[in-house]
């Protein structure tokens, strides 16, 4: 088994592309604005200006089409390098309220 399958099967939430932004947050200085690849109810793949540290914890200010921006508590879980100096990083969101989960998993659905 290798080991994006078995990265892919831990996944507990479904994933899609989703259109949406996010402007990510150190403190409170901002760090820069992404464009999310993809995005869970968990998480999110974001690729962008900034420079982020795997391991660090974040706010991230999501802006999802048709919704007000919701602010959500992160962490870098990954780092990927995609070539010509761009770079991804894999995002899990930590203490979500039910509504702020509810709006995601909405966004997913609907581009699935």
């Amino acid at each position: 088994m290798s080991g994006k399958l078995a990265a892919y099967e831990r996944r507990q939430k479904p994933r899609a592309p989703v259109p949406a932004m996010a402007t990510v947050f150190r403190a409170e200085a901002r760090v820069g604005l992404f464009a999310i690849d993809n995005l869970s109810a968990g998480g999110a793949l974001l690729a962008g200006e900034g420079a982020l540290n795997v391991g660090e914890s974040l706010r991230v200010l999501l802006q999802l089409q048709g919704h007000l921006p919701i602010s959500i508590h992160a962490q870098v879980l990954r780092r990927d390098e995609r070539g010509g100096g761009a770079v991804a990083y894999g995002l899990t969101f930590r203490d979500l309220s039910a509504r702020a989960e509810d709006l995601l998993q909405g966004a997913v659905l609907s581009a699935l």
